[in-house]
């Protein structure tokens, strides 16, 4: 996570590997998918340290622009969905997103994560 597209792409997999293998509470307590019964997806204990050093990255940012990058990249909303909610112009979510990108980039601390 040394570089803005190191960063995106741990958002992306914080969404895929977080949660359980079902999405839906209708198959709750169901049969999961494939043979395997562990209830989390593939990856999920693999990338914890990038999760965990994500989430400090996180933390550290400000609300606005914490919410932006969830709904951006952990919910996938669309930017005019964004623009709404935040109560932004499109190309103002851009500009706070890039913002946000390159702040995540710049927490990086030296001999951790960085390199990995």
């Amino acid at each position: 996570m040394c570089d803005v597209g190191g960063v995106v792409g741990a958002l992306v997999r914080y969404r895929h590997n977080a949660g359980p293998r079902t999405r839906s509470v209708l198959f709750a307590g169901g049969k999961p998918r494939g043979d395997d019964p562990d209830p989390f997806l593939p990856g999920f204990l693999s990338d914890l340290d990038e999760r965990v050093e994500l989430t400090r990255r996180l933390k550290r940012l400000p609300d606005r622009e914490r919410l932006l990058l969830f709904l951006w990249y952990i919910d996938l909303a669309p930017v005019t969905s964004i623009s709404r909610t935040l109560g932004l112009s499109r190309a103002h979510c851009y500009r706070l997103r890039n913002q946000a990108l390159r702040t995540l980039v710049s927490d990086a601390p030296t001999g951790s994560l960085a390199e990995a």
